[in-house]
């Protein structure tokens, strides 16, 4: 959510929000020419603009250097000038924003990519929040219990996924009640070409985006994994008219799965979730006949994240 200022604004804020810098007590202390602490307290200093002091305080608690986790207070500071910015920032300015070296805010931003609380525009190569990042307060919980919802009445394991370049990272999941069941935990990567949640998410992404998230070539993880790209385009295609993806034991043998993707407040993709479950239980007709409660799952989960408009009809209607 981007904080609106009145009035004019100084030329540092003219980029879609403000610069903000943590810094460390020695150096807060000397920016005001108060006595620096030498005792190894905390102190409380107010976080300003670091050109102007019109941007608002984020008053930032600030402890003795041996306390800080560097690495964590840089990760922070990306995902402040993210969180502040009303559009996608480049990485030369996120990294002139909070004050780190390009390399450094590369890397942290990849790391916040995989674990999917940074989202980059393959096209652009500009960077937002991602899907755990703009997860509103107090929904996460409320999310969780919308896949633990559909596990217990459809019998099978609840996934929630978002896309990490060629790979989908899983988010979270909701075991079924059967002892027999598919699990994979939270943080795993599976590849986006042999996966529910992965052809839910490219068959609903920009159709220019799709080619950069897929290999020169489509490594086959079983007998029944796609790997002719034109074959893998027409199963795209066919998911967009209607509505859910099935992996037809493409990434395990054994195991079927069937996805919908969750579309943001713009029609963007912000991930998708699934149903999965052992393919002699969770038949072909079995899964498909999950396509309508996947779609409402979605559009409450879409809601709980804040995206208001109308859900496309073919995200709507049953087949």
């Amino acid at each position: 959510m981007s904080r609106r200022f009145s009035g004019s604004q100084p030329a540092c804020c003219e980029r879609g929000g403000p610069r903000f810098e943590r810094r460390s007590p020695r150096r807060a202390c000397a920016r005001r020419g108060s006595p620096e602490p030498n005792d190894g307290s905390s102190r409380r200093t107010q976080g300003s603009c670091t050109e102007c002091e019109a941007c608002p305080d984020l008053d930032l608690p600030v402890t003795s250097d041996r306390g800080l986790v560097q690495s964590l207070d840089r990760a922070l500071s990306i995902l402040d000038v993210l969180r502040y910015s009303s559009e996608p920032l480049a990485l030369g300015e996120i990294a002139g924003r909070s004050g780190l070296p390009k390399s450094t805010t590369h890397r942290l931003l990849s790391t916040l990519e995989v674990r999917g609380f940074v989202a980059r525009d393959p096209t652009a190569g500009s960077y937002r929040l991602g899907l755990k990042s703009v997860t509103p307060a107090g929904a996460g919980p409320e999310i969780r219990t919308v896949l633990t919802e559909l596990a217990t009445r459809s019998g099978e394991t609840a996934n929630l996924g978002t896309l990490v370049g060629r790979e989908v990272l899983y988010v979270d999941r909701a075991d079924s009640p059967h002892a027999l069941r598919w699990q994979l935990g939270v943080g795993s990567r599976v590849p986006v070409h042999c996966s529910g949640l992965g052809k839910a998410i490219l068959a609903f992404i920009d159709p220019g985006d799709i080619a950069r998230h897929l290999s020169k070539r489509l490594p086959a993880q079983t007998s029944k994994t796609i790997t002719d790209r034109g074959a893998f385009l027409a199963e795209l295609a066919e998911i967009r008219r209607r509505g859910f993806a099935l992996d037809q034991e493409e990434f395990m043998e054994g195991v079927r799965c069937i996805g919908v993707p969750i579309l943001g407040a713009e029609g963007e993709v912000l991930g998708a979730i699934s149903l999965a479950g052992p393919a002699f239980r969770f038949t072909e007709p079995a899964a498909m006949g999950q396509a309508a409660p996947l779609r409402a799952a979605a559009t409450r989960i879409r809601a709980l994240l804040g995206a208001e408009h109308p859900v496309p009809a073919v995200l709507r209607d049953a087949p």
